[in-house]
């Protein structure tokens, strides 16, 4: 771990103090104690981690993940969280997110980010304190009687090359104690209604997409304009279940008012009919040359009306119309836009993972559908995909980490686009955009920038060579990443 120098001497005589002070209160306790420092700690802990039956309570300062080492100490340890949640066992994590200290593995996402982000992806419960303090403990709290405590972060100095100090103890008691003061600690709120504002998106139940008749089939049926149509009714309709259907206003969005008006009122017309006799969504009495009467049904119970979700739904954001970004999707990605929408509100958190197989039996498509759209998504950084790193025998793959972004303004990218410009010449953002196509950040102006900066620090030739290293790794590649990218030119460097 590198700690900013002027707080250094300050970190050690803490330390020392606080592990010193806890030492000598153990005698409160009745406890067997174990010495697990520098290189013992890693086994002992995996081994108590393998053998949780209950719980696992565990609050770091640090956890140094690099998912490029998959057999690296920090990895088989986050992976034994990991097995232990499938075993039943509930496990709880929390982080510190201060940043004047930080590990200089984590520099380009920033402290705990990466183990954040694989740990949640995995259905583990992890939390951020609250950025006004500081979580300084490295402890474990296992089945409510065994603690591991003491000086060692989860990385791969404290693990590999520190000397630490640090001590596992069985000890309800003392458990009890440390479970308490974990159970205090003020978290961040990083719940997944931050990412929309309810009051301006609109509810879709989620059977529309686990019922195999209806969005599924849709997309398998290439009935792209029906799909279109029916979340227009639903954003329109709001809590009323009763539309006046102004022709021309859908005609707008659905992006057809080019044609002509007969003709895009024989479009409309077709896709209200399927709505109505193929999905059963709609009941639709036409009037001849005037607005039609659309009434929304009851998803479950085709006889009764429609009600507005009260639970069991999914948001839409405004900022997808408000864009335009039902425009510019193909029908695929829009879908799997609709699946990471999805996928957030069972995980409560803007991180899911699934196997693709499972995500093809879920949502009722094929798996070269589900690639596609991810990608898409992917290259409009309105999705970010952490491939996992491919074992040998392909067979026991983890299921890719997605991450859903916030849905952004195509017109205000153009204008940050522009800044850069003005600020570093064209051809500088040119080549950076280029870069940043292999990586698929070539949507983030904040990547851009930073790609070049980083070619003004090292030069362009190695760029080019991290260019090159990069763009021949397939798509699905976990090292098509920023952080790898840091990691290969860095590595240029005599």
């Amino acid at each position: 771990m590198r700690i900013k120098s002027k707080f250094l001497f300050l970190y050690i005589i803490l330390s020392v103090f606080i592990f010193l002070s806890f030492i000598q209160n153990l005698s409160a306790y009745q406890a067997e104690v174990e010495n697990i420092s520098s290189r013992d700690y890693f086994p002992k802990v995996k081994e108590a981690i393998n053998k949780a039956e209950k719980s696992i309570y565990m609050s770091m300062f640090v956890i140094s993940l690099r998912l490029s080492q998959p057999d690296s100490g920090v990895y088989k340890l986050c992976d034994a969280l990991i097995e232990a949640k499938k075993r039943g066992v509930k496990v709880k994590v929390v982080l510190d997110q201060n940043v004047d200290y930080y590990d200089e593995e984590s520099v380009v996402e920033g402290k705990n980010t990466l183990a954040y982000q694989y740990l949640t992806g995995r259905g583990i419960e992890v939390f951020y304190d609250d950025k006004y303090q500081y979580t300084h403990s490295k402890a474990l709290v296992i089945d409510e009687k065994i603690v591991v405590i003491g000086s060692t972060n989860w990385s791969y100095s404290a693990l590999e090359k520190n000397n630490e100090s640090s001590v596992l103890i069985e000890s309800p008691e003392l458990a009890k104690s440390i479970l308490d003061n974990f159970l205090k600690i003020e978290l961040a709120d990083l719940s997944i209604k931050r990412l929309t504002d309810e009051k301006k998106a609109v509810a879709i139940y989620k059977e529309f997409f686990s019922s195999e008749n209806l969005a599924g089939r849709m997309i398998t049926k290439h009935d792209e304009r029906a799909f279109d149509l029916y979340l227009l009714l639903l954003f329109n309709a709001k809590k009323e279940n009763i539309i006046d259907f102004n022709f021309d206003e859908y005609a707008k969005s659905l992006a057809i008012e080019e044609m002509t008006a007969t003709a895009y009122r024989r479009q409309i017309i077709k896709s209200l009919k399927k709505l109505q006799d193929k999905y059963k969504l709609i009941k639709v009495d036409f009037n001849y040359a005037d607005n039609a009467n659309v009434k929304l049904l009851n998803i479950k119970n085709k006889n009764e009306d429609y009600k507005y979700p009260e639970e069991n739904y999914i948001l839409l954001p405004s900022e997808y119309y408000v864009y335009g970004w039902n425009k510019k999707l193909s029908f695929r990605a829009k879908y799997c836009y609709l699946i990471n929408r999805y996928m957030v509100n069972e995980y409560k958190s803007k991180y899911w993972s699934m196997t693709l197989k499972d995500l093809s039996k879920k949502f009722h498509l094929i798996p070269d559908t589900i690639t596609k759209g991810m990608q898409e998504l992917r290259k409009l950084n309105i999705i970010v995909i952490e491939y996992s790193t491919r074992k040998e025998d392909y067979v026991h793959i983890q299921p890719s980490v997605y991450e859903l972004l916030d849905l952004y303004s195509i017109e205000d990218y153009e204008k940050s686009l522009k800044q850069l410009e003005d600020k570093y010449g064209k051809d500088k953002v040119k080549n950076a955009i280029e870069f940043a196509v292999v990586i698929y950040c070539q949507k983030d102006i904040e990547t851009i920038e930073k790609i070049i900066n980083i070619t003004e620090k090292y030069g362009e030739d190695k760029i080019d060579k991290a260019y090159k290293i990069l763009s021949a790794k397939a798509v699905d590649s976990p090292k098509r990443t920023f952080r790898y990218a840091i990691g290969i030119i860095e590595g240029l460097i005599d």
